[in-house]
């Protein structure tokens, strides 16, 4: 099961590559609680984003003079927390993990200088090896496959 909350900030430049078309980079920070559990053989087995970031590039062309439909992608990274509980026995490890995203959105300007947008990013931080410790220095080692899929509504202002 997954559950949680996030919320952050982005900051991004775009300019006119052609009539219509539109190219742009932009950076966002991302705090969040997201998380997810299982129970596999006798195990509780949780994951939780703690906060992540993109650099992405995006190119898209305008659909009416005002709404502009785009393709975006780049690189990510992002801090996950980690817990397995095995009986009264709690092993943990926090780490850092890097990979890709790429999606999608459209944005439209609310007024001259406030847009509005609605964005879907696919996430993918590969499968990394994970040593989990816990009490009297017990361990183990997990493989967590960690990717997410966002849709996110952000507003703009245009400087």
């Amino acid at each position: 099961s997954t559950h949680g909350y996030s919320g952050g900030a982005q900051i991004g430049y775009n300019f006119h590559v052609a009539d219509g078309i539109v190219a742009g980079v932009e950076a966002d920070a991302t705090f969040s609680d997201i998380g997810g559990d299982i129970f596999f053989n006798g195990k509780n087995v949780a994951s939780t984003l703690d906060y992540s970031g993109t650099i992405r590039g995006r190119i898209g062309v305008l659909v009416t003079p005002s709404a502009l439909l785009y393709a975006t992608g780049g690189a990510a990274i992002g801090r996950f927390s980690h817990e397995i509980a095995i009986g009264a026995l709690t092993m943990s490890d926090s780490q850092t993990f890097t990979g890709w995203t790429a999606g999608g959105g459209i944005e439209t300007f609310l007024t001259d200088r406030l847009t509005m947008k609605i964005e879907y990013l696919y996430t993918d931080y590969s499968r990394e090896t994970v040593e989990l410790t816990g009490a009297e220095d017990m361990g183990a080692i997990a493989d967590f496959d960690h990717t997410v899929q966002t849709v996110r509504a952000g507003l703009n202002y245009k400087f």
